[in-house]
């Protein structure tokens, strides 16, 4: 799995199992200062996950990027989001190949992460970033997922880490840690819609939860091409592999628990939490959840999902 899948809050002083990471570099104090720089005059604009982002840069190639990879999400709609790039040989700031490094200055979010340093001023719903070298899949996607998952909780929606496959008109969206088996159910259910096998955009739209794509990709399983796609949400169904398989309910706090749970940590405040919470509860409320214990042999779960329609 590529590095970017999820974005750990840092803290010095944190260990991985018995290996202590090494401190995280400080956030230089003119950080936000250097990433003011003038728009680009290269610009598109697309709907990831059903949120109108405004994306401009100094760079043609960083919008010839958007146009191509994310093409299916163009749109003509009013942005509710501005996110200017800039692309350069160099960083004048240093950054960490190891871990996703995030701070909070007032309503600023901060990221540095491998070739990739970006802000995201929550209250001007506006926000820069900064991308070197040439792997603009990996550094740009680095990006989008920190500036997603900054502003969705302020819009009613949550950038969701799960593998989700449609049918029937539905989604069905599989989560749970690392190994949980997100790319081993995608990688079984060939023969089903596959919207993602990393993140998407949970989100209420006219009273129901829907999913919606926004072109995030994993890599465990294969390159999709990037579809824009929105379905009202069948269940939530946290894997655990097992010898057979089973559906096990959860009650509606469970649920909400479990989805907050896999929402991408970011610096939040306290009252942002808050709005995550509040959104994973509404999610909980209106759509089921459930513990989906599946082997992985084949895809036979799918009796049990087919079994709740």
């Amino acid at each position: 799995m590529n590095n970017y899948g999820q974005i750990p809050v840092v803290g010095g002083g944190a260990e991985t199992g018995s290996q202590p990471l090494s401190p995280a570099p400080p956030f230089e104090p003119d950080f936000q200062h250097l990433l003011e720089f003038e728009e680009g005059p290269h610009q598109v604009v697309v709907a990831l996950g059903g949120i109108p982002f405004l994306v401009r840069s100094n760079d043609a190639g960083v919008v010839g990027f958007f146009t191509s990879e994310y093409g299916p999400f163009q749109t003509e709609a009013t942005p509710w989001v501005t996110l200017d790039l800039r692309r350069s040989a160099k960083f004048p700031f240093a950054t960490d190949i190891a871990r996703f490094l995030t701070a909070r200055r007032g309503t600023v979010q901060h990221a540095k992460f491998r070739n990739m340093a970006a802000t995201v001023d929550l209250k001007r719903a506006a926000a820069r970033g900064w991308v070197t070298g040439d792997n603009l899949r990996q550094d740009l996607s680095n990006v989008l997922r920190f500036v997603v998952g900054s502003v969705t909780p302020s819009l009613g929606a949550l950038l969701f880490h799960t593998a989700a496959l449609a049918h029937d008109g539905r989604a069905y969206l599989f989560f749970g840690p690392s190994t949980a088996g997100k790319s081993t159910v995608v990688k079984l259910s060939e023969d089903r819609e596959v919207m993602t096998d990393d993140m998407l955009i949970v989100r209420e739209d006219q009273g129901r939860v829907v999913a919606s794509t926004c072109g995030f990709w994993g890599g465990e399983t294969r390159c999709y091409p990037s579809r824009r796609a929105e379905y009202p949400i069948a269940g939530f169904f946290r894997l655990v592999k097992d010898r057979t398989n089973r559906l096990i309910p959860m009650d509606a706090s469970r649920g909400a628990f479990e989805i907050a749970c896999n929402v991408p940590a970011v610096t939040r405040t306290s009252v942002e939490n808050q709005a995550v919470l509040e959104v994973a509860a509404r999610a909980a409320a209106a759509t089921p959840s459930w513990f989906l214990h599946f082997h992985n042999r084949d895809a036979s779960f799918w009796r049990c999902l087919d079994d709740l329609a």
